[in-house]
């Protein structure tokens, strides 16, 4: 048996069980206070992105995500 059909076995074999956890898992995160919404857009902020966007020439370009494309 190779690597590749073992690895891939595990995971085929796992797939029940990974469908019954995830109905425990939450599906959402939750930040409990109004200010946790900014901890979290922080969080999750890429800081070169936001360098190369705030940058007029590049700030209406599809990889910014602002307007319409």
């Amino acid at each position: 048996m190779s690597a590749t059909s073992e690895f891939l076995g595990n995971i085929n074999d796992g797939l029940g069980q990974r469908i019954e956890e995830q109905s425990v898992r939450p599906s959402v995160e939750v930040w409990p206070d109004e200010d946790d919404f900014g901890r979290w857009v922080a969080a999750h902020r890429d800081p070169v992105r936001s360098v190369i966007c705030n940058a007029p020439e590049f700030a209406d370009t599809p990889f910014c995500g602002r307007g319409i494309h």
